[in-house]
């Protein structure tokens, strides 16, 4: 029991890191959607791609952290490293989307 344990607080920080991943493809998709919001079939498309990568993604990250093996903490680390990204990096990587979109178009 007590070897179950001693891991817990690295698959929580390993669930909030791909919390944070799955926010940041989110808004790289976003971006997409940006630049071709005039097309509504690609952006279906698009958001069929943002849905796969990100269950992609979690499961993926579940599986490293505890081999599929779902705790309680798992889903709450990967909502917590949402928040985390939406507070703490998203202005800035939209300003450099911006920017970026802003000297290419």
């Amino acid at each position: 029991m007590l070897f179950a344990t001693l891991d817990q607080p690295y698959i929580f920080l390993i669930c909030l890191y791909f919390g944070t991943i799955l926010a940041n493809i989110y808004d790289t998709f976003w971006f997409i959607r940006k630049i071709t919001s005039y097309n509504k079939w690609i952006t279906a498309i698009v958001d069929i791609i943002t849905v796969i990568i990100g269950l992609v993604v979690i499961i993926g990250g579940f599986y490293f952290a505890n081999d599929l093996k779902i705790q309680w903490f798992m889903p709450l680390g990967v909502i917590l490293g949402i928040i985390l990204y939406v507070v703490g990096l998203r202005k800035l990587l939209h300003f450099i989307m911006d920017w970026v979109y802003n000297r290419i178009i």
